[in-house]
């Protein structure tokens, strides 16, 4: 049996931390030669010299593609499936959208909800039109106990052993979305038990069922604060439900699940 390759073309992406992980499940699945795994990043039309040199099929990992464009290597006949995070939203029968994981580096500190220190926590770059709405929001109004900060360029914030702990003593986490609607606060908050205010996501599978508050605009934020302030029990419920929603949709389990019996499908009509 010749060995199943994993080419990483892509080299030291954040989301690599997460990733690679899903690919040792994924390698520890299936027989070594049934396919090789290759990384890619941004280019939906790389030429894709590394894939063609080999003769297995491909299984790609696609990351970084902010402007969610279908791969045209999705149709080459060795490709099996494309994992790719920023999806298009429109479908393609050998495309799998896969959600943003955590930051390399990310490790969650969870206070117990009830004992939280700060209501709402933001800190990021205010780039892109939603950004800027939410800074105009939180320059008009003060929010009680809450740690809103918006930074001079992107990854000038907290370190990230400092920002995963405030975010783990934070109630509620602003995950506004920036250049894209897919944003690594989803999930980072979501394993913090944090309460998630968002704005609206395309509709992946990952993003079923989500126990976030969606706002069109974040002027929708000072009344669910409100909310959340006044109905604490709620709050806490919504807390265990948004820990329960990573485990089932954004956990390693769960991805790797996915990606599994999504390879195997396809394995299965060849």
């Amino acid at each position: 049996q010749s060995q199943m390759q994993v080419i990483d073309t892509a080299n030291k992406l954040v989301e690599l931390d997460f990733y690679n992980k899903v690919i040792l499940n994924i390698r520890d699945e299936f027989n070594k030669n049934d396919f090789d795994i290759v990384i890619v990043s941004d280019p939906p039309d790389n030429p894709f010299e590394p894939i063609l040199k080999t003769s297995n099929k491909k299984v790609v990992f696609s990351f970084s593609d902010e402007l969610n464009r279908l791969p045209t290597y999705a149709d080459d006949k060795d490709v099996l499936v494309v994992f790719k995070c920023y999806a298009p939203s429109t479908p393609h029968p050998k495309l799998c959208p896969i959600p943003l994981p955590y930051k390399a580096g990310f490790k969650p500190q969870l206070v117990d909800f009830a004992r939280r220190k700060n209501s709402l926590f933001f800190s990021g770059h205010p780039n892109g039109e939603s950004r800027k709405e939410l800074q105009k929001v939180c320059e008009t109004i003060k929010f009680d106990n809450s740690l809103i900060g918006f930074t001079e360029g992107f990854g000038l914030g907290y370190k990230m052993d400092e920002y995963a702990a405030i975010l783990g003593n934070s109630k509620y986490a602003i995950c506004p979305r920036g250049n894209n609607m897919e944003t690594f606060r989803h999930i980072e908050a979501a394993m913090s038990g944090c309460i998630i205010i968002s704005n609206h996501q395309q509709a992946h599978w990952y993003n079923q069922q989500v126990p976030f508050f969606h706002v069109n605009d974040w002027t929708e934020l000072p009344a669910i604060f409100e909310f959340l302030e006044a109905n604490k029990s709620v709050a806490e419920g919504i807390s265990k439900d948004t820990l329960n929603y990573y485990q089932k949709y954004l956990s390693l389990e769960a991805v790797s699940n996915v990606c599994i019996k999504t390879i195997r499908y396809e394995l299965s009509r060849k």
